[in-house]
């Protein structure tokens, strides 16, 4: 089993929203290698991109706030997003979790201790751009045993 660490703007309340891994087109490649039953880490930002049309802007609590398991292959998907600034994400790939456990958190702090990152970093731009990366086994181990041991905290 692999694990991956992957990153999602804020979800509405209630949500309704999938939490799937999300690709834009060009980064198929992010995700080779990964199968049903790997381990997925959710990063939640704390403000989502403003999408146009879309005047209330959501806020997440920047770290980790699920853990769940790939529950089917790649898909493909058609859906582009026009963000307030003109630009179009054309998430066109998705991979379906399932088995959520949403009863921890990590701080951003603790996971950029944890992948070696500065720490001023936001994930912005998170590996090359994609949204995605593989953990290796101590990166994971460590990161759940933070989720199970810090309590998630109110939005």
């Amino acid at each position: 089993m692999k694990s991956w660490l992957t990153t999602h703007y804020p979800h509405p309340d209630p949500d309704t929203h999938p939490w799937h891994i999300y690709l834009q087109c060009q980064h198929k490649a992010a995700v080779s290698g990964i199968a049903i039953g790997d381990r997925v880490f959710y990063y939640e930002y704390k403000r989502q991109r403003p999408i146009k049309g879309h005047g209330k802007l959501l806020v997440g609590l920047r770290g980790i706030v699920r853990i769940a398991h790939v529950c089917g292959g790649l898909y493909h998907r058609n859906v582009k997003i026009e963000f307030a600034d003109g630009a179009i994400g054309n998430y066109c790939w998705g991979i379906p979790t399932d088995r959520a456990n949403t009863d921890g958190f990590v701080r951003l702090k603790d996971i950029l201790d944890v992948l070696e990152y500065k720490p001023r970093s936001v994930l912005f731009g998170f590996n090359g751009g994609t949204g995605v990366k593989l953990l290796d086994d101590s990166q994971s181990c460590v990161l759940a045993e933070l989720f199970a041991t810090t309590p998630r905290p109110s939005r």
